[in-house]
């Protein structure tokens, strides 16, 4: 089955960076809020949710609910130069410690750079992150 690419949702923060000045999205910001919207779906599916945005000088926590969370995460990341997303396994205890993924805005089609791996994890984070191609959604 063909997988389903959507563009990103209309972001407040592409209406206060460009819209409002009279500006129209970069393409190359469109791809990059396409792709990790895509991926936000993707992890999604997968049973993964979103806990918290780092900036770099400090956490914000997301909904618990799972479409809120990603709305949130949106709108803090592409309002970043690079942002860590943290997230979860829907199974997992909120002791447990999550997964990171690290973007960077500007880098087009590699807006997700890395991400962090637990070769004991049995919850599929690795394998979800590897199952994703973001030029599927240039």
């Amino acid at each position: 089955m063909p997988k389903m690419i959507e563009n990103a949702p209309d972001l407040e923060i592409n209406k206060v960076l460009y819209l409002s000045r009279g500006l129209e999205v970069p393409p190359q910001r469109v791809r990059e809020q396409r792709v990790v919207w895509n991926l936000l779906k993707h992890l999604n599916s997968r049973q993964f949710r979103f806990v918290a945005v780092d900036d770099g000088d400090g956490m914000t926590t997301l909904s618990r609910d799972p479409k809120r969370a990603m709305l949130e995460a949106m709108e803090l990341i592409f309002n970043l130069d690079e942002a860590y997303l943290y997230v979860r396994s829907s199974a997992a205890s909120s002791q447990t410690t999550p997964y990171y993924i690290f973007l960077v805005l500007g880098n087009d089609l590699d807006v997700v750079s890395d991400w962090s791996f637990d070769s004991k994890a049995k919850d599929g984070f690795n394998a979800a992150m590897e199952s994703f191609d973001a030029e599927e959604f240039a």
